[in-house]
């Protein structure tokens, strides 16, 4: 009675608590009452082993307190992070409840209600996964006391269900029929668990992967007939191809959970390539051993699987071909797939009238119009699939040349143009060449037609590629991530198109032909053709250079395009087309001298680009240069086949076209007439040497000949032509040498570029066959310093004659010649109209020396294209003297650019005044302040920052004081309606904020400045469409006025408040200041929360905080260049401005504490910081965090270096919440540091704990990626 008694009241306690402190304690009491009846069950157990009393029997104490437990659980949140004391008070209870069995569910030992009692307890459960080894938080533990023997078990479940014969059969008989009902079920589970082992074999735990391993042998051995199950060895394979792909991925990126198909769980990817090999290999040999097994137990059954797999894939499966050890997968697929499609168009046709011509033509019409239906449906591509293959199956099966058909499989790549689709077209164009050779001629005509239409319809690497913000003009809403074409398709294409021109050389002439008319059209003597540009050139040969201006012909407006990840594709063809040259396919000597000047000239036109920071992956990349390479090779090889019987055929069929054909008047039946194509008012720029005048012509008619009367019919050069003419193919032949030479010199210094960028250390995994074969010829072509200068200067001259855009850029890529500089501003100012529409070609013009001699072509000036707004300040410094033209010009390009573009420069544009002596400065403020009154507040506030030298405002800058306070007074007297409102809300409301420093220096340090501090900004009120001039993006909706918090200063009174922002841009903004309209709408939109923060901000007085605003603008100008190149480095550039002398606003870094905060809060290091924080080094978090580490450590290291960031201690490093480091407080840098500049500083900070985060020493990867990071951000600011 007292017992029940108990409950009852126990029951009402735990209905009633309401506290949740009081829920937790009373949870607590009762899992420790819990516990100790277990205990002192097992006690008697023990005193009372030789008689009948069990452990058992006493097991109902304990069920009695499972309800009330239920009870109180039923009126408590879920329990997600629980003290130590309550984690180990669950885990107890939960083994007891086990052993005990009070968690099966109609068990006929307990009654019902504490299963029920024992569901609301598991509902509110924290998770009990272990945090140490789970053999030390057993002891003392219901399974590690033994409270319950088996024996004990057995006899009472023995008893319990002890009965006659003849019950006991019928129960027999039922429980067989129902075995058999369930044997399916029974087999799924057992799938189920084999891929969950599966799965768990490749654990990044090693302990997990043993024991899965353990397991799915004991699995196995009980129940072999797994192995030749077909979702087993399905997923299996799966699982391993999924392992495969992860292997050409960046192990330094985010690790991402492959999910497999069919399996619910994720694999979870290690964190360095060498630990995914490990792991991929365990599991290969693993799959090996099971399918040797199942080879062995059913080998019909397993091959019959993997014959269906085979089937399912048109490329094969990767896996499978790893089961057949050779590549012989591929085959069979594509065999299985290839009769399949086969006997299926066989069934349509038979379907109707047997096969006959009308039911050819109407499954012809409906093939082509069901894939015409796809096109628009890039996501269809399984229909587009069998489309493609019913089509190549009736053509196969087709007598004769269907051309419907053929037109539409080999077009298929240029209306569907992805990835999928050509590598499907492909294997297509293969099954038919393959089994319809008689028709490869005409196959190839129409694919190299189809190749055509991507190019008119500016596909993949012909895609046009428009004028982007770079990184020293960002703006708003132009994102500055690399931008490249869709490469894939067009590369997969060229190896396809490779591979049968290395074949067709041997066996082919009309192939050949066809091959020569293709590489025709797709290797241009175009040189640097811009679209948007009014100006190109067309290296005609050794008779002159053609600069179009206007249009081009038809063939130049669809250029290869230049970008860096198409330098691959572009090589490899070029490789192709110059191993075919080198053969002895090609009979006429003007065929190949055509083809080589191509070749040539689309190799040089790559380099009228500068010099781009590679985007490819490292996979992508590698595979690129060694294509350069090879080019390269190839290039060094054709030394061989520059010979004087080369060049006189050509000789001698020039002079034949030349009695029927003029320059001026050359017939092209391909790309229409050239005089029609080109503008009236081209240009003719003469060299030194003779050269063709129409390549595109010559070809044309020279194809329509037969190849030996060529050069049969013609009589003996010398009879014809006399020494003169050898003379003239001696200077051809010297000046192919020395274009063949430039083209090496190009590629090298890309090779040795792009090295640089793939193998940052120089690693000896990484090296790239050949690769040290460019340098042996670099070494040997420039034997000494004066050696080196003559062939430079000798190369700009026959670049400029080439193409001014070709040796424009130069410099950049042989960085260490003054020699080519010196040439390059020569032949600039010889002929200015050439490279006028290139920006970086104004520095070779305007010079000291130029703008002191006043030069006569400092006129052209005036019409130059664009430079970067940096460039255009720098004629209003010490860099250059002043002068009119130079003014004229820089004012007209920072015109050009938007606002928020010119906040970026507003420091350099204010001291731009100290040196404007006419005065154009000074009208550009002006203009561009009523343009913008966002600019116009911030230039306000920097022009009375430079007002003064002193940080009190006492000492006037002699040089600036009077200019800065006349653009004051014009800028605020032009001020009217709106912008004179917007001017003065925003003013006032920051006045009002900067004054309460000045309420506060009175009081005394401590809590009455705090609370001084708390009531001045109580009394501030939120105005309309006001900002903080840290930040001109954001709207300021709110302030904290709980936020103020006074800092340290000696003399002065820096405080600290936070503000609510809504992010809005800088155009948004300047919107919302000038209406006039109410604004109290403006926080409708705080639901969207991405676009509201709080932002905390420190107002400091008596600093002067410029030196921080360039360190940080020079920050943000590397974190643009960072992202243009797409480098994963991280900065941070926090907003930083001078509003006044000595004073300025600073924004806080969120969510992060200094490294002195961190090791005052502990007592251990970095490295166990980020332990205790994001978990053990396995765990996705610190994996995670770790990378942000390390990508924030190379942008801030690289930084620190280039600007000699000094006095780095723990207290301006910050660690924010993502493990991101921070620098701040940039008051030392260049030549100045704490103590007078002793130099010992080192470049970068770089710590042992710093280490210990990235790996522990410098062989780990971690640490690796972090010096190729470090090599690769200074090469891209660089």
């Amino acid at each position: 009675h007292v017992s029940l008694a108990v409950i009852k009241a126990l029951t009402n306690i735990a209905s009633n608590v309401n506290s949740i402190n009081d829920q937790l304690d009373l949870l607590i009491r009762l899992f420790e009452l819990f516990v100790q009846l277990g205990l002192e069950c097992k006690r008697l157990s023990e005193k009372f082993s030789k008689t009948t009393l069990k452990a058992s029997n006493s097991a109902g104490n304990l069920g009695v307190l499972i309800p009330i437990i239920g009870t109180l659980l039923r009126r408590m949140p879920v329990i997600v992070n629980p003290r130590p004391r309550l984690h180990k008070l669950f885990r107890d209870f939960w083994f007891y409840s086990i052993v005990m069995g009070f968690a099966v569910e109609q068990s006929g030992m307990w009654p019902y209600e504490w299963y029920r009692g024992i569901c609301e307890i598991a509902v509110k459960s924290p998770v009990l996964t272990a945090q140490e080894h789970l053999r030390s938080e057993l002891i003392d533990s219901a399974i590690r006391s033994d409270v319950v023997t088996a024996s004990c078990g057995l006899k009472a479940y023995a008893l319990h269900i002890l009965m006659n014969w003849y019950p006991s059969s019928i129960c027999f008989s039922i429980w067989k029929t129902e075995k058999k009902q369930n044997s399916t079920l029974m087999e799924t589970e057992l799938v189920h668990y084999a891929l969950f082992l599966l799965i768990n074999f490749n654990n990044i735990y090693q302990e997990i992967r043993k024991c899965a391993d353990k397991c799915l042998s004991a699995l196995i051995d009980k129940f072999p007939h797994l192995l030749w199950n077909s979702n087993v060895l399905t997923s299996m394979l799966d699982i391993l191809q999924q392992l495969a792909n992860s292997l050409r991925l960046d192990a330094n990126k985010e690790c991402p959970k492959l999910t497999v198909p069919g399996i619910p769980w994720p694999v979870t990817l290690m964190d360095t390539l060498e630990e995914r090999q490990k792991v991929y290999n365990d599991f290969a040999t693993r799959c090996q051993q099971i399918f040797q097994e199942a080879m062995k137990w059913a080998p019909n059954s397993t091959r019959s699987h993997l014959q269906s797999l085979l089937q399912g894939s048109f490329s094969g499966h990767l896996a499978s071909a790893f089961y057949l050890r050779t590549d012989a997968s591929s085959y069979i697929s594509n065999l299985s797939l290839r009769s399949f499609y086969v006997g299926e168009v066989t069934g349509m046709l038979e379907e109707h009238e047997n096969g006959s011509d009308q039911a050819r033509e109407s499954l012809t019409q409906k093939l082509i119009a069901d894939f015409g239906k796809t096109i628009h449906e890039k996501s269809d591509f399984e229909r587009a699939k069998k489309c493609l293959l019913r089509m190549s199956a009736l053509f196969i099966s087709s007598t004769g040349i269907n051309r419907p058909l053929l037109n539409a499989i080999s077009f298929a790549p240029a209306k569907r143009f992805t990835e999928q689709t050509v590598n499907l077209t492909i294997g297509c164009w293969e099954w038919i060449l393959s089994a319809r050779s008689d028709v490869q001629l005409e196959l190839f005509n129409s694919i190299c037609d189809a190749w055509r239409m991507t190019v008119y319809r500016k596909l993949g690497v012909y895609e046009m590629c428009l004028p982007h913000a770079g990184p020293l003009t960002a703006h708003e809403g132009v994102p500055l991530c690399p931008t490249p074409p869709l490469v894939a398709p067009h590369r997969n294409w060229i190896k396809f198109m490779v591979e049968r021109m290395d074949t067709a050389k041997y066996c082919s002439e009309d192939l050949v032909d066809t091959f020569l008319t293709w590489l025709n059209d797709v290797l241009p003597f175009v040189i640097a053709y811009d679209p948007s540009s009014s100006t190109s050139v067309v290296d005609q040969g050794l008779m002159g250079t053609v600069h179009l201006n206007g249009n081009a012909p038809n063939i130049c407006h669809h250029i290869f395009s230049r970008n860096v990840e198409c330098v691959g594709a572009r090589f490899t063809l070029l490789s192709s087309a110059l191993n075919l040259l080198q053969s002895n396919t090609i009979l006429s000597n003007l065929s190949r001298n055509l083809l080589r000047k191509r070749i040539y000239s689309f190799a040089l036109d790559y380099f009228t680009m500068p010099p781009q920071c590679p985007t490819q992956k490292a996979n992508a990349l590698h595979e690129d240069i060694v294509c350069l390479v090879k080019f390269w090779q190839t290039v060094v090889a054709d030394k061989k086949y520059l010979t004087i019987e080369s060049f006189e055929s050509v000789e001698l069929n020039v002079s034949a076209f030349n009695h029927q054909f003029s320059v001026e008047s050359l017939p092209d039946a391909k790309i229409a007439n050239l005089n029609q194509a080109y503008n009236p008012n081209q240009t003719w720029h003469p060299n030194t040497s003779q050269k063709w005048a129409n390549t595109l012509a010559i070809s044309s008619q020279a194809a329509t000949l037969d190849r030996k009367s060529q050069t049969s019919t013609l009589p003996p050069v010398n009879e014809l032509l006399g020494n003169k003419n050898r003379q003239s193919i001696e200077r051809q032949l010297k000046e192919y040498s020395r274009k063949r030479n430039l083209i090496l010199a190009l590629i090298g210094s890309e090779i040795e570029r792009l090295c640089a960028w793939y193998n940052p250390q120089s690693l000896s995994e990484k090296f790239i066959p050949g690769e040290d074969s460019v340098e042996k010829w670099r070494l040997a072509t420039f034997t000494d310093p004066r050696t080196e200068e003559r062939l430079l200067r000798e190369s700009t001259k026959l670049a400029w004659d080439i193409c001014p855009t070709l040796a424009i850029h130069m410099p950049e890529r042989f960085k260490n010649s003054e020699a080519i500089r010196t040439e390059l501003s020569r032949y600039v100012r010889q002929n200015t109209a050439a490279v006028a529409h290139i920006p970086e070609a104004l520095q070779y013009l305007v010079t000291v020396g130029a703008i002191e001699a006043d030069s006569n072509e400092l006129v052209h000036v005036l019409s130059w294209a664009n430079v970067a707004p940096i460039a255009a300040l720098s004629f209003f410094s010490r860099q250059f003297p002043p002068h009119p033209i130079t003014a004229q010009y820089a004012v007209r390009v920072l015109k050009q650019y938007p606002a928020d573009t010119l906040l970026t420069y507003i420091p350099q544009l204010v001291q731009a005044i100290r040196y404007d002596t006419m005065g154009y400065v000074t009208e550009f403020i002006c203009y561009a302040a009523s343009q913008s009154q966002l600019l116009a507040h911030q230039l306000i506030w920097n022009m009375q920052t430079n007002m003064y030298l002193d940080e009190e405002g006492k000492n006037k800058d002699p040089g600036l004081y009077e200019s800065l306070n006349y653009i004051i007074h014009t800028v605020l007297k032009s001020l009217s309606g709106s912008a004179k409102q917007f001017y003065e809300r925003e003013f006032d409301f920051f006045n009002k904020i900067t004054s309460i420093s000045g309420e506060i220096k009175p009081y005394p340090k401590g809590q009455e400045r705090k609370q001084a501090c708390l009531q001045a900004l109580s009394r501030i009120k939120v105005q309309q469409g006001c900002y903080l001039p840290s930040n001109p993006e954001a709207i300021v909706i709110d302030i904290d006025y709980s936020s103020g918090q006074p800092l340290q200063s000696a003399a002065k009174a820096p405080f600290l408040a936070r503000f609510k922002v809504k992010i809005c841009g800088v155009q948004g903004l300047e919107d919302l200041g000038l209406t006039t309209e109410d604004l109290t709408d403006v926080n409708a939109g705080q639901s969207n929360s991405c676009d509201l923060l709080w932002q905390a901000a420190i107002f400091k007085v008596g600093d002067d905080v410029r030196q921080d605003m360039l360190a940080l603008q020079m920050m943000k100008l590397m974190r643009n260049i960072y992202q243009a190149a797409g480098l994963d480095i991280y900065l941070f550039p926090y907003r930083v401005i001078a509003t006044a002398p000595g004073c300025g606003v600073i924004e806080c870094v969120p969510d992060s504490n200094s490294r002195d905060q961190l090791g005052r809060q502990t007592d251990f290091g970095l490295y166990e910081y980020f332990l205790t924080t994001y978990g053990d080094e396995s765990t996705e978090a610190f994996q995670t965090a770790r990378r942000n580490f390390i990508r924030s450590m190379a942008g801030y290291s690289v930084f620190s270096f280039l600007l000699q960031v000094k006095d780095r201690h723990n207290g301006n490093i910050m660690i924010d919440k993502s493990g991101h480091i921070i620098h701040i407080d940039f008051g030392f840098m260049f030549e100045s540091s704490p103590g007078g500049n002793l130099g010992f500083e080192p470049d970068f900070k770089l710590s042992g704990e710093m280490v210990a985060i990235m790996g522990g020493k410098m062989e780990s990867p971690p640490f690796r990626w972090f010096m190729d990071l470090c090599i690769q951000g200074y090469l891209a600011v660089r």
